[in-house]
């Protein structure tokens, strides 16, 4: 069955009713199942992308510092996709039709899917690279999420899923340092 957002799922569940008033009832069980749809998709978004990236990280025959350093960067991802609850949020680009005008207050849109894209790329010759991004989707989770517009729910997990990340690199921070430094020793090719 195709994909429904969770305003179609309050149109065909008042539909089905007729759009007549059954109350506080129909409202409740509306949310409740619109709610479900959410999680359900917010559930298999992180599943597919920790699919990615653990399959990603499985190449290791002839590893170089870039390799190293882009691999021990999806693993903090991982670490950080493993809090289903705090990244579901972050995991894809937001829209303006789930936040209306979010293109127009934030100017560098970024998202957990776009980063762990990057790594599998090999884009990243610097842990502090991805540690701005996380900053970047922190600092714009607060910026667009102000009284009286988007949710207030979803800045302080920004600052728990920056803090869970900053963890996990500071675990990898051992790692991550020899292939930066390998990297940094190379002669550039440009």
């Amino acid at each position: 069955s195709p994909s429904r957002g969770l305003g179609d799922v309050y149109k065909r569940q008042r539909g089905a009713r007729g759009g007549g008033g059954g109350g506080v009832t129909d409202v409740t069980l509306d949310l409740r199942a619109a709610f479900e749809v959410k999680k359900r998709k917010q559930e298999e978004a992180t599943a597919y992308l920790q699919s990615k990236v653990k399959g990603s990280t499985r190449r290791k025959s002839a590893e170089g510092p870039r390799e190293r350093l882009n691999g021990q960067l999806r693993s903090v991802l991982q670490h950080v996709l493993a809090f289903r609850a705090i990244a579901a949020p972050f995991i894809e680009p937001v829209r303006d039709r789930n936040a209306p005008g979010y293109s127009a207050a934030i100017a560098r849109p970024i998202c957990l899917n776009q980063m762990i894209k990057a790594a599998r790329d090999l884009r990243y010759t610097r842990a502090a690279e991805l540690d701005a991004e996380l900053q970047l989707m922190r600092d714009n989770a607060h910026a667009y999420n102000v009284p009286g517009r988007g949710d207030a729910h979803v800045p302080p997990l920004a600052d728990q899923l920056l803090a869970r990340a900053r963890e996990a690199l500071g675990r990898h921070a051992a790692e991550i340092a020899a292939a930066e430094a390998e990297l940094a020793a190379q002669p550039s090719s440009s």
